[in-house]
């Protein structure tokens, strides 16, 4: 369903981090969200992701503006997925985990 979406619209009034937002971001979607401290952890505004406030216009102007700015969509889009592979990576972190287990237990 992601992909087939041309953006995804997270913006809750306050949360943690919405695995959708990283479900849209590993798909390649780009994504607005809530411009909430636990939101900027993984977004950063314009890079890979567009931040907003509690505010409908603004909410409908960075909808409008990801859609037909067709650089940033890409560039968004293609910074988002690499920071998901980074950062999120299921294999990468379970990795991470059991070489800390070997290090506890040695």
């Amino acid at each position: 369903m992601y992909r087939a979406a041309g953006l995804v619209v997270s913006v809750p009034i306050s949360d943690g981090t919405p695995v959708s937002v990283l479900e849209a971001s590993a798909c390649g979607v780009p994504v607005i969200a809530s411009d909430l401290p636990s939101l900027r952890e993984w977004i950063i505004h314009e890079k890979n992701g567009l931040l907003v406030p509690l505010d409908n216009e603004v909410l409908a102007e960075a909808i409008i503006r990801l859609l037909t700015d067709h650089t940033l969509h890409a560039r968004i889009r293609q910074e988002a997925l690499q920071d998901v592979k980074e950062r999120a990576d299921y294999a990468v972190w379970m990795a991470r985990i059991e070489a800390m287990y070997q290090d506890l237990l040695q």
